[in-house]
């Protein structure tokens, strides 16, 4: 590694561990989904056994390895689970610098594109959290980095120790997060394709490819025969389901695209100025009569979708109320993000979009030209290539859970650097660093208030409990709510559990433990009344500056009543409305 390149990751690696630490992570509350496998790693320690819970849709078998390592040292909590994720959490920032150096970028255009990735409103709070995002984005650029060196290294024995390593960074990432199985499933026979000449590498090749199908058989067959289990419909009636509703499909594709912009946006900026620039050079081109007409054509489709024309377009950690709005908290909490940022940041994305599909088209047209392109693109084993590949087949996953519409902006991650190298090549980026460092300190900024609130909660929750309140009785939001229903019961009553400890019961909600008198609020509702246990008062960074929660107690908790006949579902203890 050159001495400039070796900086340039230091300095990748020293933004992550900086922006970690800057945000308060020393509270000791879940985040997101991170409850369930927080409390897997729990159940590890106590037991020695993988169980599950009725909420993990991955596998996180050596994931919840890797977090019991850590509480062994430091103790169980919260905190030292968010504390082991910061080595994966700088292992992305490494390796997303090397892989794009890999595509030929120049130093400066591959340090935007690390930052743009790790610094971005998206990637933060996954980072201070438990969730499997983060590391299997870790595994997956890993084994991307490590099997493209296997393509370009000349000696054989020099390849297959790359791609050894490539192949266990898989396998391992996968028996975390399944999409990790995606690298070396699809690159894998590229590079014995490339190296084709090479029959001990292509014997080698061949094995380590049998080898992560036979794994992905194995473990897979496990964690069906697990109890309390949630698998995913089968492909077929995925594939079904979605031409059945076209229209959904379709949406969510559109979205996933437009999201996946949006968060490669300050590595795409150079993209849309230059494509902006070259539409007015060449305006009497054929070119650009192909882009206006794509232009015009695609924001003729908008005006009859009005609904697409706004940023964010997908939810769960990005929202216009800061990282996962309303949900891990009932009552709506303030706007952060204003409709002028909001309408500014869709223009750009629009743009942007449009451009890439009138780019796409003026390949598609080119046919000999194009296909010599491609055959040349393909020819070098270099990052870009391989990129392509994953990302291909990463999207046509995610095509499959549009068709179930269950897709959220956390699952676009992955794409965000495979689309970012191609738009970095080779321009200008006077356009990218301004809105990185905008992107950088909103990202902070919202990752930072989401925790002190997280804070806030765990105050309020321990006001509660110390007069003898039982948690079974707190309503604090989401993740406290359904750890809670953990500790009690360990399984969350879901319809779709495989081989459920116990059955699911439709009359109960997913929380049936919870039985609660008490309920933390971003704002008084009008089912709840002022309690003995007043507010807590916190600071955040973005406006509202001060902001208050209210420990408020229901007017009328009836479920309460052992005498009340079955068959009523008390309120549900959280929120999911994202509307402003």
């Amino acid at each position: 590694m050159r001495r400039q390149d070796f900086r340039n990751a230091l300095l990748c690696a020293a933004a992550v561990a900086v922006a970690f630490l800057i945000v308060n992570p020393l509270v000791n509350m879940p985040f997101d989904d991170d409850w369930s496998y927080s409390f897997t790693v729990r159940q590890l320690l106590a037991t020695g056994r993988l169980t599950y819970n009725g909420w993990s849709a991955p596998l996180i078998m050596t994931h919840a390895i890797w977090g019991a390592m850590f509480c062994k040292l430091f103790g169980y909590s919260f905190v030292a689970l968010r504390f082991s994720m910061l080595p994966l959490d700088i292992g992305v920032a490494v390796f997303s610098y090397l892989l794009a150096r890999g595509a030929d970028l120049r130093p400066s255009a591959t340090l935007c594109l690390s930052l743009t990735l790790c610094l971005s409103p998206l990637f933060l709070p996954l980072a201070l959290s438990f969730m499997t995002d983060v590391p299997a984005l870790c595994y997956t650029l890993v084994s991307l980095y490590a099997l493209m060196r296997a393509g370009r290294s000349a000696p054989t024995r020099q390849a297959i120790l790359w791609l050894a390593i490539g192949l266990l960074t898989g396998i391992i990432g996968g028996m975390t997060r399944q999409t990790v199985w995606i690298a070396p499933l699809c690159i894998i026979p590229y590079v014995i394709i490339i190296r084709r000449s090479d029959r001990a590498f292509v014997a080698t090749a061949l094995f380590a490819w049998l080898l992560v199908v036979l794994d992905i058989v194995l473990c897979l067959r496990w964690f069906a025969r697990q109890p309390n289990v949630y698998l995913d419909p089968p492909l077929i009636e995925c594939i079904r389901h979605g031409f059945s509703h076209p229209g959904i499909m379709i949406s969510n594709i559109i979205i996933v695209v437009f999201t996946t912009v949006m968060f490669a946006l300050p590595a795409a900026l150079p993209f849309t100025a230059h494509s902006l620039q070259r539409l007015w050079r060449q305006r009497n081109s054929w070119r650009s009569a192909v882009t206006a007409a794509v232009i015009l054509g695609l924001s003729t489709a908008m005006a009859f979708r009005p609904s697409f024309g706004i940023a964010p377009w997908m939810y769960n950690i990005v929202t216009p109320k800061g990282v996962m709005g309303a949900s891990e908290l009932s009552g709506n909490r303030p706007t952060v993000l204003p409709l002028v940022a909001r309408g500014i940041v869709s223009a750009l994305v629009l743009t942007t979009t449009y451009l890439l599909a009138a780019r796409s088209i003026e390949f598609a047209v080119d046919f000999r030209r194009s296909f010599e392109r491609l055959r040349y693109f393909f020819a070098v084993p270099t990052a870009r290539p391989i990129l392509a590949i994953f990302a291909i087949f990463y999207s046509a996953l995610l095509v499959i859970r549009a068709a179930q519409d269950q897709v959220w902006d956390r699952y676009c991650l992955p794409l965000v650097p495979c689309l970012a190298i191609f738009l970095l090549r080779r321009r200008s980026l006077a356009f990218a660093w301004p809105l990185l460092v905008i992107y950088a300190m909103y990202g902070l900024a919202s990752t930072q208030d989401n925790l002190a609130l997280a804070a806030a909660r765990r105050v309020a929750v321990d006001r509660l409990e110390s007069r003898g309140v039982p948690r079974t009785q707190i309503a604090a939001g989401l993740e406290y709510d359904f750890y809670t229903q953990l500790e009690e019961s360990g399984q969350i009553n879901r319809f779709g559990i495989s081989n459920p400890s116990r059955p699911f019961n439709e009359l109960e909600g997913y929380t049936p433990a919870m039985k609660c008198k008490y309920r933390l609020e971003s704002r008084p509702a009008s089912d709840t009344e002022p309690s003995p246990f007043g507010t807590v008062d916190y600071l955040s960074w973005l406006p509202p500056f001060h902001r208050r929660i209210y420990i408020d107690q229901f007017r009328n908790p009836w479920w309460l009543d052992r005498n009340q006949p079955a068959g009523s579902i008390p309120p549900m203890n959280f929120e999911t409305d994202y509307e402003d």
